[in-house]
């Protein structure tokens, strides 16, 4: 089992397994902030992490910042993102030492690559292909949550337990001639399967299945 993080001013969280070899998601979320309230919002991340992490079982992954990002945060943001970061690097550090539970940390870049995508890709491409690989949708407003189970699933493409196969899309109607568009199957391993799942995602007509 592996407890995903992406940490920063909301912190998304989610469990993922491997079932018959496919990536599954159990609780997900994001660690609510206090009002505000940086103290308390780094406590209850603290909180959260002794919670969840000290008491059961699995690797902790989490997300680290594109250093090129960082010029473009604003001040506050950077602050506070910097400041949860650390206390999750805190955390995992003492887990390890106590428990000798694993972790692990990726950037946005490493991320994006597992799945396949470029480094452009926007968060509603990325949600499509973690819709695409986990085999239902997710909520929209939770940003934070789904890109923990994308940092989850990178860490599985990386540690070898797990490769995007085959993904299924119903394009639906093509917007320029309203026809209807047989569904297809794209190999995620062929060469421009990514390409083809990139282009229909950005023309708005993929709805995901998973063979």
């Amino acid at each position: 089992m592996i407890l995903a993080l992406d940490p920063g001013e909301t912190t998304g969280y989610a469990y993922l397994d491997l079932v018959d070899g496919r990536p599954t998601v159990g609780e997900y979320g994001t660690i609510p902030q206090a009002g505000g309230d940086l103290a308390a919002y780094l406590l209850a991340v603290r909180q959260f992490l002794t919670n969840h992490v000290f008491y059961s079982r699995g690797v902790l992954v989490k997300e680290t910042v594109f250093e090129d990002w960082v010029p473009m945060m604003h001040l506050p943001t950077r602050k506070e993102a910097a400041e949860v970061r650390g206390v999750i690097r805190c955390h995992c550090e003492y887990i390890r030492v106590h428990t000798h539970k694993p972790w692990a940390s990726y950037q946005p870049r490493q991320v994006r690559a597992a799945l396949g995508l470029p480094q452009g890709a926007k968060k509603p491409t990325v949600r499509k292909v973690v819709e695409a690989a986990v085999g239902h949708p997710l909520p929209q407003k939770q940003v934070d949550a789904t890109d923990a189970i994308a940092v989850g699933l990178c860490h599985l493409v990386r540690s070898g337990l797990w490769t995007p196969g085959i993904v299924q899309v119903s394009p639906g109607r093509a917007k320029t001639t309203r026809k209807a568009v047989a569904d297809e199957e794209i190999d995620l391993a062929a060469p421009g399967g990514r390409k083809r799942l990139d282009d229909l995602i950005r023309r708005g007509q993929v709805t995901f299945g998973r063979r």
